[in-house]
């Protein structure tokens, strides 16, 4: 089965706003489901939005399909009008978000509680821990900010094991400091 490449236009049944995208795939392009890659797009369907795609042109290359695109975005300047979903412009390399400002609709409740769960039980690698204690080593917080995790901490019960581990790594950072010192 060969890969398709084609252009589509996806078209919101309720504000009738038109969203201009590319897309290789080895199903056949009217009967392909794939509504976009864009997460704009993904959160307005998952808040309830309708979207109706009509297939554009067919390419037998990817690079031509990404040309037409490119063409596209051009001819109609789909990052600056109202008129379209996109956020940006398409161009060889990557996309053009040159002055332009992307605004997502704010996020449900329903979406950051299935968010919060996706993100339970995650067991970070020790590159992954380290990587994130570099990236906050030095990172200077506001009162407010400091205030926050403070309350957010408050009332929360640790285990014998967890008081345990942090003992432990709190001695071990306190002999690096020392052996640092002398």
């Amino acid at each position: 089965m060969r890969t398709r490449h084609y252009t589509y236009l996806m078209i919101c049944q309720e504000t009738r706003q038109l969203y201009i995208g590319v897309r290789s795939s080895k199903v056949d392009p009217k009967i392909d489901k794939y509504q976009s890659s864009s997460a704009y797009i993904k959160r307005m369907i998952s808040s309830g939005y309708t979207f109706k795609k009509r297939v554009l042109s067919e390419f037998s290359t990817r690079s031509e399909a990404v040309l037409h695109e490119i063409y596209l975005h051009s001819k109609y300047d789909v990052a600056r009008s109202t008129r379209f979903l996109n956020k940006c412009k398409q161009t060889v390399t990557s996309f053009d978000r040159t002055g332009v400002s992307i605004t997502l609709p704010p996020r449900t409740e329903e979406h950051r509680r299935n968010h919060i769960a996706s993100l339970k039980g995650l067991i970070k690698s020790p590159e992954h821990i380290a990587k994130i204690n570099l990236a906050n080593t030095g990172k200077v917080r506001s009162e407010e900010t400091r205030r926050k995790i403070s309350e957010a901490r408050k009332g929360r019960v640790m285990s014998p094991e967890q008081k345990l581990l942090l003992s432990q790594r709190s001695k071990e950072r306190w002999a690096r400091y020392a052996k640092e010192r002398c």
